[in-house]
């Protein structure tokens, strides 16, 4: 009887509603549509629960681009907080009479890096001294005439600001930030103390030393002090030194715990950074270094790591950092200048304007001169000079001392006391005019300071401080270039104007006689600079570059032979200045060959570019090339009036080299490396469109012709480096073949789609079927990444979305196979399933890489929200081809069922009932038969399994087996598709879904939930489509009475679902099974008893599980196929069942699937529940016939009690057997499945003979074997 609503009798439905048993009511409300409803209720995503989604990077697999940023080593802040030593006195008496030191003290800071010999960072000056002994230098007059009082006699304005901000707050720096881009232990922290210059080293470090009474001699050095700091006091001498390790590995772990060493006298003779270098390298030797004689004092300093967004922070060039808070900051940190070690990968394009000259004077050798009478405590004095005039003034550009002006005019050495051949350490930091010229120079003037302190003599005597004792100097440019080498000046004992124009460096003649050199012109003072600046380059043929860029800018024409002459020589600058100027000579090459009519000159221009992104690459610095293409590259800026666009010029440069055959190590660096150009070829044409207005116009006007000619022939160039030299050039042709693959991706966002959809299939036709490995992984792995484009769906949906329903449906129905016109109409899909269809036959890391592309995009479109309808899912071409190909593995095998589940999920109704319209009763079968297999496949086996797998107890199987569980080779599709599904779907289901999972507990419990949740979405998914294809084959389904194959299948699936899947799944699909009895009685009530039999045998095994809820279904479900039974025979009886029911029972006990247990126990009572509180059926023989089912199912329990009683004593088990069988001589069935449990018996102890009497019963008829046992008694008992 057909239903009304949604598959149910209306009988039946009425029957039920009439029960008032609240349970069978709720169940004569079921219907196909609520019971989809209720399935759809908190559904997950397929790929979800898949782990290797969770490894997946939908971004497009674009690396992470940052800005160009200044790039630090390990931070560390220095603060600097007393400076004292054992001589201590109260220096003002009207102070609170604390002690301290009785003379000032200066320290300077700096990092040396025993291990290389080197110093690895600038000055940091700190003057610690209190406010009392500060005092001591007022009044004190600098030398050099010009420079006026010191600091402390002038007093700055509160006012005053230095590159915004006040230069009060720089006035006495106390907090320094170094930095160390290479770490390692003999990193040394130096500090160098200085005093006012007074004398010899070891005369004013006696006191200090050896002082028996610490009273008298403080009162002694602090009377000459006083004196010397009002006279001398703009002069400095060396005094002490000590030193710190800064870390304690090469991991740049810092040493916070480690001192500072004894402060150690200086030895005047050992002045040099040299001599202090191998100073540190014996600190650690205890026994050379207690020959040193030690002052004993206490530098209070603490190390500390700093983040790099620290506050009330200055660069060294004084520019405050973000965040800086001037109304709040009391004390300002300073960064200190590291002098990076010239390694490529240690260096960063500059970010910042720095434009610094350290300049270290070394040596002036005055031994033996005869110009001066006395030139002896030598100081030197360092100015920056822009003319050579009698008017010239000194610039005020050198950075100033603790307590001076922040800039200065002029900068002083330490001096040291009797030398005539006086040594010097002190670094001199100058800020460079931006611009130079020739005339620009360093001015040296060198003083004899008197150090005489009687004051018995003359008051005009006393006055004479210092005498001139000569001049050098040093141009800061020669040929356009800073001087940083080091240098031997001459010494001039005056200093007439134009001085610079008389010294001739290159034949050491002096043209006018004005010049009175010292000891006759020779090079008396060494002096070596040091160069930190972002736009002078210390690289001659970079410079020369720069400098003929800048000079044919003025020029009317260009000249080209010069041009590649510079051109040729920048594959000989240095590679780190390379990456220091690496956006300017990009933007300064991509400009002339933007501008360039000579194709020479736009070649080399090319070859440069490769060489400096092969450099780049060679030293690690990739990141930097993209970070130059996103935040920097700009074709704005090179476009020229003759229409010339970089992307243009650019690619056919690349042609040119391409096709130069003899030049193979240059195509090779391009092939490498063409991800670079590529990259350049797509932000130029998408500026290209944005600057000339043409992203709004059709995708066919966007680029004139010549470019996609040019475009053609750069694949026509590519193709032979790829198809013909992969072996040769394995790196380089994959290389290229991934970069092309990109570039056609983006192209089709900016170019005509039919254009780019040619040149992939152009691209993709020169590959063969027959290639080697290696060309066919190239053309997946380009397919890949053009397929990753994020509008890939509207790319294969070229359909007119205004057709009508009808018609769209009939489109469905011509576009379920790989067929040209598929191919046609979705052609990057196309292309796509017909190379995974090719590679499914091909070796296993082929069949790997190919389905792993399919799954992985496929993965990204079901995460993507955009279509997160069940819209756009044409795909489904492969349902039907998965089973035919003969060589998969269990991860293939999974990897393809689990697409094959996410199309069933996802796709729409009308699109699969049109493609099951399509196929013959064979193919519907074998659709329901994968069905069947995702079942087995993706079955839960629990949490202990997943543990053991995880701790590798059965990796190495599992491997073998996956390996091993191949299905067999193709023969004929007729008789084989069965067999071969049944092989995946019997095949070991143990294996899992990850093995990179790690062994702990939350591993394993992720894994598990994970492998448990995608089983219940698999059932669902499943039970979602045989219920929507019962709803539409009802007709195909119930011929022959519903004995046929394909109802047989549906059924099994049914019966699948509820054998040891989740709660979940088994309650939906306890409803589904309700409304199939409803739909189906004729197949269970007339007719053969195999599905009835069936269905009673797994129904049962239900009423026994643990769990109450799948308990109470499965009874409920039974019961309700009593109750469907009885009311098909119109309300006579339900005998089928109730002999079905009894013989599943004796089936069950003799499988020992079923015990006397209390779970059985409960379910019996549950349908016996239901008879008794059944109103519609209360008048009728339904409730006794129920009693009476129960009553003999409880019998047979209590015979199989006994039995278990007697389980070790055989003869009588097989007594109670036969008694059994005995009582059922009336029912042939269970007479003989109980025939059957016995002969089981007897072949498990041995009994052959027995056995054999037992099977020769079971297998004649049931009516003959009834005769049998009737006729011949004694010999069914002897059997």
């Amino acid at each position: 009887e057909e239903s009304f609503g949604h598959g149910k009798s209306e009988s039946m439905m009425e029957s039920l509603e009439k029960s008032m048993h609240p349970e069978l009511m709720k169940y004569a409300r079921e219907s196909d549509y609520l019971n989809k409803l209720s399935r759809n209720e908190g559904r997950c995503k397929l790929f979800a629960m898949d782990p290797e989604a969770q490894k997946l990077d939908f971004s497009g697999i674009e690396p992470d681009v940052r800005p160009f940023e200044e790039k630090f080593g390990k931070r560390f802040m220095v603060k600097c907080h007393d400076l004292t030593f054992a001589l201590q006195g109260c220096v003002n008496e009207q102070a609170d009479g604390t002690p301290t030191n009785v003379e000032p003290f200066f320290v300077t800071l700096a990092l040396f890096d025993a291990k290389n010999n080197c110093k690895i960072s600038e000055d940091f000056h700190v003057d610690l001294n209190p406010p009392a002994v500060r005092q001591m230098l007022l009044g004190s007059v600098e030398g050099g005439a010009e420079n006026g009082a010191t600091a402390a006699n002038s007093p700055m304005g509160n006012d005053d600001r230095v590159k915004g901000v006040a230069e009060r707050l720089l006035r006495y720096p106390k907090q320094g930030i170094f930095s160390v881009t290479a770490p390692h232990p003999d990193i040394f922290l130096v500090a160098r103390v200085e005093k006012v210059l007074q004398g010899g080293i070891a005369q004013c470090a006696e006191p200090y030393i050896k002082s028996s009474d610490a009273n008298k001699a403080a009162q002694k050095v602090l009377k000459a002090a006083k004196q010397i700091c009002s006279r001398l006091g703009g002069y400095k001498m060396a005094f002490a030194w000590a030193a710190r390790p800064v870390f304690k590995d090469t991991e740049g772990l810092f040493d916070t715990s480690g001192k500072f060493s004894p402060f150690y006298k200086q030895d005047s003779n050992k002045l040099s950074n040299e001599d202090l270098l191998k100073m540190l390298n014996d600190l650690r030797k205890t026994e050379k270094m207690s020959k040193l004689q030690v002052i004993p004092g206490n530098f209070d300093v603490t190390i500390e790591c700093v983040p790099p967004d620290i506050s009330n922070c200055v660069t060294s060039s004084y520019m405050p950092v973000k965040p800086f808070e001037e109304s709040s900051c009391s004390c300002v940190s300073f960064e200190v200048e590291e002098f990076v070690p010239n390694i490529a990968k240690y260096m960063y394009p500059f970010t910042g304007f720095k434009n610094h000259l350290y300049v270290y004077p070394i040596q002036l050798k005055y031994d033996n001169q005869k110009t001066f009478a006395k030139a002896r405590n030598i100081a030197v004095y360092v100015e920056v000079r822009d003319s050579d005039g009698d008017k010239s003034r000194p610039l005020k550009c050198i950075y100033g001392k603790p307590g001076d002006h922040v800039f200065t005019t002029k900068a002083c050495a330490t001096v040291l006391h009797h030398q005539q051949c006086p040594e010097f350490y002190n670094e001199i930091k100058i800020e460079l005019p931006v611009h130079l010229h020739e005339k620009h120079h360093l001015l040296f003037t060198f003083y004899h300071i008197s150090c005489d302190i009687n004051t018995k003599g003359t008051t005009k005597k006393r006055e004479i401080i210092e005498s001139q004792v000569g001049y050098a100097w040093q141009p800061l440019i020669k040929d356009g270039r800073v001087v940083t080498s080091e240098q031997h000046l001459s010494v001039s004992s005056n200093l007439p104007p134009g001085y610079l124009g008389h010294h001739d460096p290159d034949n050491k003649k002096h043209a006018i006689p004005d010049i009175k050199w010292v000891d006759g012109g020779k090079p008396l003072l060494k002096v070596k600079n040091h160069l930190v600046s972002t736009i002078y380059t210390e690289d001659q043929y970079l410079h020369s570059f720069f400098h003929h860029c800048q000079t044919s800018q003025s020029a009317s024409q260009e000249i080209a032979g010069d041009l590649v002459k510079y051109l040729k020589c920048l594959h000989a600058m240095d590679t780190c200045v390379m990456v220091n100027f690496l956006p300017t000579i990009l933007n300064q090459l991509l400009k002339i060959l933007s501008k360039t009519s000579q194709s020479d000159v736009a070649v080399n221009s090319t070859r440069v570019i490769m060489y400096i992104v092969s450099r780049c690459h060679e030293e690690g610095l990739e990141h930097y090339l993209r970070s130059y293409i996103k935040y920097v590259f700009r074709t704005g800026q090179y476009m020229t009036s003759e229409n010339k666009t970089t992307h243009e010029e650019l690619a056919r440069s690349l042609i040119v080299i391409l096709k130069q055959s003899a030049d193979f190590l240059t195509i090779n660096k391009l092939l490498k490396h063409s991800w670079f150009f590529f990259e350049l070829l797509i932000k130029s044409m998408a500026q290209f469109l944005i600057e000339k207005n043409k992203l709004k116009l059709p995708r066919t006007q966007r680029f004139p012709e010549s470019f996609q000619h040019t475009v053609h022939s750069l694949l026509l160039a590519i193709i032979p480096h790829v198809n013909l030299r992969y072996s040769e050039i394995p790196e380089e042709s994959r290389s290229v073949n991934i970069s092309w693959a990109h570039f056609m991706k983006r192209s089709l966002t900016l170019v005509n789609r039919g254009f780019i959809f040619n040149l992939i299939n152009d691209y993709v036709s020169c590959f063969s079927p027959k290639d080697p490995k290696a060309l066919t992984e190239y053309k997946l792995d380009f397919l890949h990444i053009v397929c990753n484009h994020e509008h890939f769906i509207p790319l294969n949906l070229p359909m007119s979305f205004a057709k009508s329903r009808l018609q769209r449906i009939q489109d469905l129905q011509l576009e379920c196979t790989l067929t040209e016109d598929f191919c046609k109409n979705h052609f990057l899909v196309g292309l796509l399933l017909r190379e995974l269809a090719a590679a499914l036959n091909e070796s296993r890391d082929i069949r790997h890489e190919a389905i792993a592309i399919v799954k992985c995009l496929m993965m990204k479109h079901a995460f993507d929200d955009r279509y997160s309808h069940k819209t756009h899912q044409r795909k489904s071409s492969t349902e039907s081809n998965i089973s035919q190909y003969s060589k998969l593995d269990q991860y293939e095998s999974r990897s393809l069922l689990m697409c094959f589940l996410h199309i069933v999920k996802t796709i729409s109704e009308d699109a699969l009932l049109a493609y099951w319209n399509k196929m013959s009763s064979q193919e519907l079968l074998d659709y329901l038969s994968v069905l069947e297999v995702c079942l087995h496949q993706f079955r839960y086996m629990g949490r202990r399994h997943i543990a053991r797998v995880q701790e590798g107890a059965g990796s190495k199987q599992s491997v073998s087996e996956r390996r091993s569980q191949t299905m067999p080779a193709i023969r004929s599709r007729t008789g084989v598709m069965h067999s071969r599904l049944q092989q995946i779907g019997h095949a070991d289901s143990s294996f899992t879904l990850n093995h990179n999972f790690g062994t702990g507990e939350a591993d394993i419990s992720h894994q598990s939930l994970l492998e448990g949740n995608l089983a219940t979405e698999v059932c669902l998914t499943v039970l979602d489509t045989v219920s929507f294809f019962i709803q539409n084959f009802k007709n195909l389904l119930q011929e022959s009475d519903g004995h046929n194959p394909l109802m047989k299948k549906v059924f099994d699936i049914l019966l699948l679902l509820t054998n040891g899947q989740s709660e979940t799944a088994m309650k939906h699909a306890f409803a589904s099974l309700r409304a199939f009895i409803s739909k189906f009685p004729v197949t269970f009530f007339k007719g053969r008893d195999s599905i009835c039999s069936t269905f009673c045998y797994e129904i049962l095994k239900g009423c026994t599980s643990k769990l109450s809820s799948t308990r109470s279904e499965a009874s409920a479900l039974l019961y309700l196929l009593m109750r469907n039974n009885f009311e098909y025979t119109k309300k006579r009886t339900f005998l089928r069942t109730h002999l079905q029911i009894i013989i599943a029972v004796s089936r069950l006990i003799a499988d020992v699937i079923l015990t006397g247990e209390s779970r059985f126990q409960d379910a019996l009572s549950i349908i016996n529940n239901f008879a008794n509180s059944d109103k519609a059926l209360k008048s009728t023989a339904f409730p006794g016939e129920v009693k009476d089912l129960t009553k003999r199912i409880r019998t047979v329990l209590m015979a199989t009690a006994q039995m278990k009683e007697h389980e070790k004593d055989p003869e009588m088990l097989v007594d109670l057997q036969y008694s059994l069988a005995k009582s059922y001589a009336s029912t042939p069935e269970l007479r003989k499945t109980w025939l059957g449990s016995m002969a089981k018996i007897h072949l498990k102890n041995g009994d052959l003979s027995e056995a054999q009497w037992k099977s020769v019963f079971i297998s004649v008829s049931a009516p003959a074997n009834n005769v049998c046992f009737h006729m011949c008694p004694s010999i069914c008992e002897r059997a």
